[in-house]
């Protein structure tokens, strides 16, 4: 039982002190801290301070609007709560701390009222929204490079098929050689709509927990062999030789649809960073595994950008000149994983890359 008011006090700073957001209260008008938890703390990157006070708040705690400026003393949490008498939420403040962590907050400041109507002071809760905004802006972002990269594929269609239709109607007789190199460009663009959507469709699924392999047993050498014959066929040609070496049959089980769409995405990549050089694949087995290596003798990958670009919305070059979503090899390691395998690059700067795909032979 709690028998005076310091027992209750006590209490409410021991349960403050174990929630997950940090809790910060002071005096109105002064501002004069009453009490901050550990949480705030942490949050903050620095023990709360008795020396600052209303006025003087963002540079002492080194507090930032989202454009990096110093947040406006004048709309901090405590202030607005005190001036607007009534429960304020604020969720664009940034904190630089000192170990150089850019911590995402949001701020919700209730006043404290007693019973004759007198403001005492206001409390401010504290909520680490870091991983919440990174999420918008990466969001953000995949919305705009994946509205760029459909809306050329629709531009040329639609370019295409009103050449077409125009002809068409004033009854102008489309030369075949003419109307044939119209119709492979809307198949290429058409095949470029399938790939995006397709992998608008794997990342739901990835993200919903659907993304389990439908294994089968095959002929992987073989299975190697069709798609880059697939690629070769649907690409019209990728500018470059593709050669493939097997040792023969090579029998495991692997889900082929995935694992084509894996390869396919390997060898885009060759041929679209490898400079117009030879591309090749190599289908082997080391003990346990089977592996497939995807080399080509272009711009190669830094050292540091190794584990990055497996990561979504990630490249290692710059959208501008290349393209795509940023997906295709998170997407293709997600794929590879669902099998038992691993994906792994190896490359350095204008030394080429080479994929490796690692895929085990027993199961």
């Amino acid at each position: 039982m709690l028998d005076a008011p310091q027992d209750v006090d006590a209490l409410a700073a021991a349960i403050a002190d174990d929630l997950p957001v940090g809790v910060w209260a002071a005096r109105v008008p002064t501002g004069e801290l009453l009490y901050a938890n550990k949480m705030f703390g942490e949050i903050m990157g620095m023990s709360a301070r008795t020396d600052v006070a209303v006025g003087a708040y963002a540079a002492p705690y080194s507090i930032h609007d989202r454009e990096g400026a110093l947040y406006p003393e004048a709309k901090m949490p405590f202030v607005r709560a005190m001036t607007e008498r009534c429960i304020v939420t604020i969720d664009d403040i940034v904190i630089h701390r000192a170990d150089g962590a850019h911590v995402n907050i949001r701020a919700q400041a209730r006043p404290v009222i007693d019973a004759s109507g007198v403001m005492t002071h206001v409390i401010v809760a504290f909520i680490d929204i870091t991983r919440e905004v990174t999420a918008e802006r990466a969001r953000d972002a995949f919305l705009s490079v994946a509205a760029h990269e459909l809306r050329t594929p629709i531009a040329t269609l639609s370019l295409r098929m009103h050449f077409i239709r125009q002809l068409l109607t004033v009854g102008e007789e489309i030369a075949g050689d003419r109307l044939s190199t119209w119709l492979s460009a809307c198949e290429r663009q058409a095949r470029r709509l399938a790939r995006l959507s397709e992998q608008l469709l794997d990342v739901s699924r990835i993200k919903g927990g659907r993304f389990a392999a439908d294994l089968e047993e095959g002929d992987l050498s073989l299975m190697v062999r069709r798609a880059v014959a697939s690629f070769q066929e649907l690409d019209s040609g990728p500018g470059c030789e593709i050669h493939v070496e097997t040792g023969g049959e090579l029998h495991l089980r692997f889900d082929p649809i995935r694992l084509e769409h894996v390869l396919t995405n390997l060898i885009s990549n060759a041929v679209k960073y490898g400079r117009g050089r030879p591309v090749t694949l190599r289908v082997a087995r080391d003990g346990d595994r089977a592996i497939i290596a995807v080399a080509d003798q272009g711009i190669g990958v830094a050292a540091e950008d190794h584990a990055r670009i497996f990561e979504p919305f990630e490249r290692a070059v710059s959208e501008r000149n290349y393209g795509g979503l940023g997906l295709g090899l998170w997407i293709a390691r997600q794929s590879v994983e669902s099998m038992g395998g691993m994906l792994r690059v190896e490359s350095e700067p204008d030394a080429g890359a080479t994929f490796f795909i690692e895929l085990p032979c027993d199961r």
